[in-house]
């Protein structure tokens, strides 16, 4: 028997990471019943060996190998070739179904996964579950550049242009400077997303910063949608008491961008960040 379409709910929360992604991929599951939630799932933990033999038993070393070498398995791997336009969508669809046999195939009545690679691909959700909802983490561009500049290794990690071969825009656009660079992952991820959210009844966008604002509002209405608004499986003292943990904390590193710098992400994402609500431009302090 096909595991899909997906019977269970299922809720996929995404953004271009260092969002609150892993807050929720590792929290949802403590306070709400009769569910599952993961975090980037296809992540290794060379460190942990007791992870590395779950993973690999859960997904095949080929998976982690041969697979996301090749480009022919992983999510993010499906997520670039898709946007870049080099498999079509029921080859996306089909490599989405091989990979997430073993993550959606859990008996919980809501499954959630918290994972920025689902960018480009919740477009394609509704060949995989009857009944699902997305949630968008957005943040604003600024911070999100120096949250992940304090995080080096993300840095390094997220040539997120050069790995997209977006550098074919270079007439136009490119430029290795990082700063530049970020901007224009969190341009296009963000973009992408208002595209897919204005498409789809069933896709949110919440920003961070009203998320996980003292108020609580915009986190208790985020946990409803995403439980499908079946608000009675959720242990609300435990919810709110758990906004308050830091999970995957920045690092210490700069606080602030020079404005040379303010002008050049505003040039590129002030678009994008005023249809999310943020500033166009801002003017260093």
């Amino acid at each position: 028997m096909s595991l899909y379409p997906i019977t269970a709910k299922l809720t996929i929360i995404t953004g271009a990471g260092r969002c609150g992604t892993k807050f929720f991929g590792q929290q949802l599951g403590r306070f709400v019943s009769n569910c599952h939630a993961e975090h980037e799932p296809e992540t290794l933990y060379l460190g942990d060996l007791d992870d590395l033999h779950r993973q690999l038993a859960r997904f095949g070393p080929n998976h982690f190998l041969m697979g996301k070498l090749l480009g022919t398995r992983g999510l993010r791997n499906h997520a670039i070739n898709y946007y870049r336009g080099r498999i079509t969508r029921s080859e996306t669809i089909d490599r989405i179904r091989h990979d997430r046999r073993n993550v959606f195939k859990v008996d919980a009545e809501l499954l959630v996964e918290a994972n920025y690679a689902w960018w480009s691909l919740t477009g394609l959700l509704d060949a995989l579950a009857g009944n699902y909802r997305v949630i968008t983490i957005a943040r604003d561009p600024v911070d999100w550049i120096l949250s992940v500049r304090r995080r080096r290794e993300l840095l390094d990690r997220w040539n997120w242009l050069a790995r997209l071969r977006l550098n074919r825009l270079s007439d136009l656009h490119w430029d290795e400077d990082p700063i530049v660079r970020l901007a224009h992952a969190w341009n296009i991820v963000h973009g992408e997303l208002l595209q897919a959210a204005s498409n789809d009844a069933r896709h949110r966008i919440f920003r961070m910063e009203d998320v996980f604002d003292p108020s609580g509002d915009a986190y208790r209405e985020l946990l409803a949608f995403a439980v499908h608004d079946e608000t009675a499986s959720v242990d609300w003292p435990a919810a709110m008491a758990a906004r308050t943990e830091v999970i995957n904390p920045s690092k210490p590193g700069d606080t602030a961008l020079e404005q040379s710098q303010l002008d050049q992400v505003a040039d590129i994402c002030g678009e994008t960040a005023q249809r999310l609500g943020y500033p166009a431009r801002r003017t260093a302090s």
